[in-house]
């Protein structure tokens, strides 16, 4: 019975997380439509579409993981603060 009941919170858990991030990932494809670099479609191929935020308050929007490492070989200077995965959730970074 607790297997049950521990099951069901982490479903409802779940939905309401993916149910945010879907509100969230519309204002992302909002502001940036394609990725910059290969000029793919983030809407359409939103299964593997990133977002890296700068600490100096500037972004990124790309399509995957490679254009996001462009991105960050490209601004190694800048000091990244949080990446979205495929728009599950942003996580922070640590300084190292």
């Amino acid at each position: 019975m607790k297997r049950i009941i521990l099951c069901g919170a982490l479903i409802a858990s779940l939905l309401i997380s993916v149910t945010v991030s879907l509100a969230q990932g519309i204002e992302d494809v909002q502001k940036y439509p394609s990725c910059k670099y290969c000029g793919m479609d983030r809407e359409k191929f939103a299964h593997t579409r990133m977002l890296i935020e700068y600490r100096d308050g500037s972004g990124f929007g790309s399509c995957s993981l490679h254009c996001i490492a462009v991105d960050l070989a490209l601004n190694i200077d800048k000091d990244p603060k949080a990446i979205d995965f495929a728009n599950l959730k942003m996580t922070p970074l640590g300084v190292f």
